[in-house]
């Protein structure tokens, strides 16, 4: 909620802000500053996707194979991800390799959880506690998609911290 504060106080400037390496003072890329105008889009895109269903409805087994899919895919551009994020953040290569490895093993993590995230029920009996009387309960979790979040994460180490939230 704050940083939606923050930033609808402060209009998107069209400013383009450029991203620096750390090490030569190089511009290596460029963005747009959207303001508050980016970010309502960026939300009401979400929101959009989330209460179409395409991911939630999706068959579990469907979920876990495009995050593993994903993980593929970083395992296949490492060299290319480590470089840039070496650039970007001013990190060792090696240190950035090491990172890649470690984040698509975060897609594999979480997509091995697809598939054995469900409602469970219990039934409980219990005696003792704070009554000491016998109860007979019954327990149970249920699944229910959050909606849409906002992912804010430290310059340190882009692609790892991306993953952690993404996954």
């Amino acid at each position: 909620q704050t940083l939606i504060e923050e930033l609808s106080r402060r209009p998107g400037t069209g400013e383009v802000i450029p991203i620096i390496d750390p090490a030569t003072e190089e511009t290596i890329a460029e963005f747009t500053d959207g303001g508050a105008a980016a970010v309502d889009e960026a939300v009401a895109r979400a929101r959009a996707s989330f209460e179409s269903g395409v991911w939630r409805n999706k068959p579990a087994n469907e979920r876990a194979k495009i995050l593993w899919r994903i993980a593929d895919l970083i395992d296949e551009h490492a060299t290319e991800l480590a470089e840039i994020d070496s650039i970007n953040t001013g990190m060792p290569y090696t240190q950035a390799h090491m990172i890649m490895s470690t984040s698509a093993d975060i897609f594999r993590y979480y997509g091995g959880w697809c598939t054995k995230v469900n409602g469970i029920a219990h039934d409980i009996q219990m005696t003792g506690g704070i009554t000491g009387a016998h109860s007979n309960l019954h327990g149970y979790t249920l699944k229910e998609p959050y909606g849409v979040v906002g992912l804010i994460f430290p310059w340190n180490g882009p692609v790892f911290n991306a993953c952690t939230k993404l996954a």
